[in-house]
């Protein structure tokens, strides 16, 4: 068999360059997906968003009512020790209960019991208007601000007095970055009626559970 000739050889150097530089622009162009633009942008076209990492909900769902009781001091010109309880439909409204009994036997406020309503209007409005976007603890810390009204029951010391109207505002810092688990909490109360001072301020840390109730069924 002979040798290819040097014109043989000539010949089929363009057919491999041509063919080499067809498979390097293949390797280099990207294969087709579902999220590429396939075509130029079109009035009125919907665009797709970024997915955010957090679905601004931090497990608020995963029951309709929350449970809640934490432990903590209750202060004005005194301090007293107690708990505070509570039951909220979606962590937006519901009933809160509490007590606190003073440290020491010479308080004018000797032991106070509380109960009442409890309204946390940001979260659901926020929610539905897509303005959680912040991440889970300023999210959830914006959202836990509550206001509440009720009755109190002092045991104060010189009055007579059984019970009195209660005004609170409350907010809480997510020590687990979700609804469920450990909150550090602070809950302001102004009881006009009492002659003792009329504003108190509980300090608590609390933990919430969510449970599945036949309310939303």
């Amino acid at each position: 068999m002979k040798p290819p000739s040097a014109l043989a050889i000539a010949r089929l150097v363009p057919l491999l360059i041509v063919q080499l530089f067809a498979r390097l622009a293949s390797a280099e162009e990207p294969s087709w997906h579902p999220g590429r633009r396939t075509t130029s942008e079109l009035p009125g076209e919907v665009q797709p968003r970024d997915v955010p990492d957090q679905d601004g909900v931090y497990g608020r769902f995963d029951g309709d009512v929350f449970l809640g009781v934490g432990a903590g001091v209750e202060l004005d010109a005194g301090v007293r020790v107690g708990g505070v309880a509570r039951a909220l439909f979606y962590q937006s409204a519901g009933l809160v209960a509490g007590l606190a009994q003073a440290t020491s036997s010479d308080a004018s406020l000797e032991r106070i019991g509380f109960v009442g309503a409890e309204l946390r209007p940001l979260f659901l409005p926020r929610f539905a208007l897509d303005l959680e976007g912040m991440g889970p603890f300023l999210d959830l810390t914006l959202d836990s601000l509550s206001l509440g009204a009720g009755v109190c029951f002092p045991a104060e010391r010189g009055s007579d007095r059984d019970a009195a109207l209660e005004f609170s505002m409350g907010l809480g810092l997510p020590l687990f970055l979700r609804a469920n688990g450990l909150w550090l909490e602070a809950r302001a109360a102004l009881r006009p009626a009492l002659s003792a001072d009329s504003g108190q301020l509980f300090l608590l840390l609390s933990w919430y559970e969510p449970v599945e109730t036949a309310l939303v069924r």
